[in-house]
């Protein structure tokens, strides 16, 4: 389209002047950041032994008190004991609450505007102090006699967990009211810079595959541009709730890949033997997309700290949002292609209220980026189906690869589609195979693509000890253990009919009724869409599925894609123009939409209330300086640790009666799990009649009114639901506290 062609122009124009202007804002922001950071820190009087009144044997102003500078300092007098008094000031950003906390091998004290925060008798060691905004007079005093020389020294504000206090807010002296809130502004930008890189990158290029998606030639601006409200939604589901579980160490989302996890495959070098669960190629995206983070990192504009390293969880959540943004595109494009804009419109609304979708589009899970690569090896193999274009079947291939190195599973979905090719390629008649795609040069040269693009992607000539082992792994521990049916008859019933339940619940009921009239009617009418993908569907079930025996939710997303387009093609014939009862019949999927959004909403909104959160806050002022926390379990499925630093503890009465904590923790649906006869169910049910001396102080599960995934048993708390990590939303936390048997107790 001509007014297309035209408008790659202001659009190139548009990405190097955003590029150009965070430039620039940034390179303002290092400078500025590094010109505050020499003027900041502590004044530190050092001195032998354990004295702190004779005179300092050396005074200096130290930026960043950590156990690396106090064991630095002890190298430099060959391990002998010393005290050291730093003073300053500190800036609070914003009035409130400061909780202070403290890790010592040795004696440590903190005072704040002349208040004792912090005493090194203490065995918890951590205060809280009312601080207003702006500076505050601080004094820290340390003692290392021998040992590791381990300091940290944390605070947070409010609700949040403990973080290190960022260099820039440490003065050595006094400054005005301006320039200390200057210094929090830069501070502010600074931390900032990397997700900001990161969002600009990822948001850039998803824009312009989105562009390419929904701005094809024949269909005119005018009507690509009423899609707009569609991704602006789509983009508002996938993003809420996008810190959820964070600042923290690990967040809550199940199978996330963590920062560790990316960092552990760099220090490799995608090499040596590198092996996990997955495949490489996402952890090389994410790679990519962090190094505004690293390189914040290396030039000092960020430290190595809690909040740094969420940020880098949230940039993994920025990529999985992008990427779930463009599969939706390219669910859009399959179907206008065949079925025109408004057939397209439904099936872009319908992928948009599939659950699990929303819920992984917003976690840096592995099941949004292998569907990315998913759906555009989709579009390129209905592409080359219908133009009989090696291009697109090269293509194709290359997408295909893309989506098994990113997981393994997908490879189900290409083993027919791949038979079905082979088979028209080699067992045609001359005359058929002259006039159809592929002939037998065009699949020797799509089977050429796949296999060179599958063996560099996986790493194969530079990692092949590491390719083997991942290969044993997801084909023996990695699977077996979770085998749900047996291969049997009945066994594979079950299977089926909780296939079928799941794709239900995923889509709504309503939207997959839809979608099986869709079914039906596109094979009926030999629609090369709808067929070719229900085959790659079927696939997939077939030769994965079938194959591992066992499901979640998320295993049912490339499905429910195909279904998506299926119900909009279909959609579309049944709500035309001249359609008897059409206003109807547009109420009804209107009903449906709305319930089927509203579903998504839900979600969205028990992650942004999750009940942990609540126990945090319930908990976090009864916590005082000697107070002891323990819960039993996964982290993941417990209110943050980095936040409460509980200890984790064997659900076993001995152990509980020898750690004996002020407060116990648990997740109320995951002992439903345990076998009755159970030593962890022994131990639970000394908690709830009282024998174990303590008694429940609260059960908290969030609770949101007419919104509909309450009515769904699996979401209220009603049954545990294994087949599915978004029913671990929003779990039922209860808190046992201790009794002291000798205090009298209440009357009855």
């Amino acid at each position: 389209m001509p007014g297309l062609a035209r408008s790659r122009a202001p659009f190139a124009l548009t990405v190097i002047g955003l590029l150009l202007c965070a430039a620039i804002a940034t390179m303002a922001i290092a400078l500025e950041q590094r010109r505050l950071l020499a003027q900041s820190g502590l004044v530190g009087d050092y001195r032998s032994g354990a004295e702190w009144d004779t005179q300092p044997q050396f005074t200096t102003i130290d930026n960043g008190i950590s156990a690396g500078l106090v064991r630095r300092r002890s190298r430099e007098r060959q391990g002998a004991a010393f005290t050291v008094t730093w003073r300053g000031f500190v800036i609070a950003p914003q009035h409130g609450r400061y909780r202070f906390s403290v890790l010592a091998d040795d004696r440590v004290w903190i005072e704040v505007d002349k208040r004792a925060v912090i005493d090194s008798d203490r065995t918890r060691r951590e205060s809280v102090i009312e601080l207003a905004r702006g500076l505050h007079p601080i004094t820290i005093r340390y003692y290392d006699g021998s040992g590791l020389q381990d300091l940290e020294v944390r605070w947070a504000h409010g609700f949040q967990p403990t973080d290190q206090i960022p260099r820039l807010l440490l003065l050595p002296q006094l400054i005005t009211g301006a320039e200390a809130e200057h210094r929090v502004r830069i501070q502010a930008l600074a931390s900032i810079l990397p997700l900001t890189w990161a969002v600009l990158v990822v948001g850039l290029i998803a824009t312009r595959i989105i562009r390419w998606s929904t701005f094809p030639r024949q269909l005119e601006r005018r009507v690509a541009r009423a899609l707009v409200p569609l991704y602006a939604g789509a983009l508002i589901l996938f993003v809420a709730g996008l810190s959820w579980g964070l600042p923290d160490y690990r967040g809550w989302a199940v199978d996330e890949i963590t920062p560790d996890q990316v960092q552990d495959i760099l220090d490799h070098r995608f090499s040596h033997g590198w092996a996990t669960t997955y495949p490489p190629l996402h952890f090389g995206f994410l790679s990519l997309v962090s190094v505004p983070a690293y390189a914040a990192s290396a030039a000092g504009l960020t430290d190595d700290t809690l909040q740094a390293y969420s940020q880098r969880f949230i940039i993994g959540r920025v990529l999985s949002v992008g990427m779930a943004l463009c599969l939706v595109a390219f669910v859009y494009r399959l179907t206008l292609d065949e079925f025109g804009h408004r057939a397209a419109l439904f099936a872009m609304l319908v992928s948009i209220t599939v659950l699990p979708l929303s819920y992984y589009a917003k976690t840096a899970n592995l099941d949004v980026p292998y569907l990315f690569w998913l759906t555009a090896s989709w579009l390129f193999y209905v592409r080359a189906v219908r133009t009989g274009s090696v291009r697109s079947g090269c293509l194709f291939a290359a997408t295909a690869a893309a989506a098994i190195a990113t997981k393994d599973q997908a490879y189900g979905f290409f083993v027919l589609p791949a038979v079905q090719l082979a088979v028209e390629a080699f067992w045609r008649g001359d005359d058929e195979r002259s006039r159809s795609f592929p002939s037998r040069r065009a699949f020797a040269a799509m089977a050429a693509v796949f296999s060179i693009v599958l063996l560099a992607l996986f790493n194969v000539p530079f990692n092949l000890a590491g390719v083997v082992e991942h290969l044993r792994v997801i084909v023996g521990p990695g699977s077996q253990p979770y085998r749900m049916y047996p291969s049997s008859f009945f066994g594979y019933v079950e299977l089926v009919r909780d296939s079928i339940w799941q794709l239900g619940n995923a889509m709504s009921w309503p939207m997959f009724a839809f979608a099986i009239c869709g079914l039906v009617s596109g094979i009926r009418n030999k629609s090369i869409v709808v067929r070719r993908l229900f085959l790659s569907a079927m696939s997939y079930y077939l030769t994965f599925i079938a194959i591992v025996m066992y499901h979640y939710d998320r295993f049912f997303m490339g499905m429910c894609l195909v279904l998506a387009i299926a119900a909009g093609a279909w959609l579309d014939r049944w709500t035309r123009f001249g359609a008897p009862h059409r206003r109807l019949r547009l109420a009804l999927v209107g009903i449906a939409a709305v319930y089927g959004a509203a579903r998504v909403v839900s979600l969205d909104a028990l992650m942004l209330n999750d009940s942990r959160y609540y126990v945090e806050r319930w908990l976090v002022p009864r916590i005082g300086p000697e107070t002891q926390l323990a819960a039993d379990g996964n982290s993941i499925y417990l209110p943050r640790q980095s936040l409460l630093l509980w200890k984790k503890i064997d659900a076993d009465p001995a152990v509980l009666r020898e750690m004996q904590p002020q407060f116990l923790i648990v997740n109320a649906e995951l002992r439903t799990r345990l076998p009755p006869d159970s030593m962890a169910s022994a131990f639970y049910r000394l908690l709830v009649d009282g024998s174990a001396q303590y008694r429940q102080v609260l059960s908290h599960r969030t609770e949101l009114r007419f919104l509909p995934l309450r009515w769904e048993p699996r979401f209220n708390g009603t049954f545990e639901d294994q087949f599915s990590n978004l029913t671990k939303v929003n779990p039922t936390i209860e808190v046992y506290e201790r009794v002291d048997p000798t205090a009298p107790q209440p009357l009855r």
